[in-house]
C-alpha cells in the first residue's frame, strides 16, 4: 500500500514537472520573440530617424512596423545591423538576400512592409510566433513558395509548418547572427568591471 502512495505521488510531481517546464518554455519563448520584436523595432526606428534627419526633417520617436515601407537599402542595413548581414557581403550572403525578396514574391526595387520583414527575420532567427501562421491546405513545404499575403492589410503570413523550411534555407543568415550575438556577449562579459 506505501509502494502504491510513493508510486502515486511521483508520477503526480513528474506531471506537475512536466506541465510546469512546458509553461516556461512558452514564457520564454514569448520573451525571445517581445525581445526579437524591440530589438528590430529599434532599428527601423533608427533607421527612419536618419532618413527623416538626411531629408533635414526632425525625427520621430515612434514608427508603426505595419504602416512603414522599406526600400532594399533599408532592409539590408537592418538585417546587417541585427546581425543576419555582414558588413561584406559574400557571395552566398548576397544569394540569402536575393532569396529573401524571392520569399517575399517581389523584385528588390519594391518596397517591403517593415512588419513582414520582421516576421520573417524571426522565423529565420529560430523564433516561431504561431499567431501569425495560417493553416497550410495546400501542404508546401518549399521555401521558395512559402508565405501567403493578407489582401486587405499587405501582412505576409506563413503557413503552418513553413517555418522549417525557410529556417533551413536561410541557414547563413541564422548562423551570422548567431556567431554576432555570442560575439557580443562574450566581448560585454570582457568589458563589464
Amino acid at each position: 500500500m506505501k509502494h502504491k502512495d510513493e508510486v502515486k505521488k511521483a508520477q503526480e510531481y513528474e506531471d506537475y514537472l512536466k506541465a510546469n517546464t512546458r509553461f516556461r518554455n512558452k514564457e520564454s519563448d514569448e520573451h525571445r520573440i517581445e525581445g526579437f520584436r524591440k530589438e528590430f523595432y529599434q532599428n527601423l526606428l533608427d533607421v527612419k530617424n536618419r532618413e527623416q534627419m538626411q531629408q533635414g526633417l526632425e525625427p520621430d520617436n515612434q514608427v508603426e512596423p505595419k504602416e512603414h515601407s522599406l526600400e532594399f537599402n533599408h532592409v539590408a542595413v537592418i538585417m546587417h545591423q541585427m546581425g543576419f548581414l555582414q558588413a561584406k557581403l559574400s557571395n552566398e550572403q548576397e544569394d540569402q538576400l536575393n532569396d529573401l525578396y524571392t520569399l517575399f514574391k517581389c523584385n528588390k526595387d519594391h518596397k517591403i512592409l517593415a512588419e513582414n520583414l520582421q516576421n520573417v527575420l524571426m522565423v529565420i532567427s529560430g523564433q516561431r510566433d504561431e499567431h501569425l501562421e495560417v493553416a497550410n491546405d495546400i501542404q508546401n513545404g518549399k521555401w521558395s513558395s512559402a508565405g501567403v499575403y493578407d489582401e486587405e492589410s499587405g501582412i505576409f503570413y506563413l503557413r503552418q509548418g513553413e517555418a522549417q523550411p525557410i529556417q533551413n534555407h536561410f541557414k547563413l543568415l541564422r548562423l551570422n547572427r548567431l556567431h554576432q550575438k555570442k560575439s557580443q556577449s562574450a566581448y560585454a562579459h570582457k568589458r563589464a568591471p
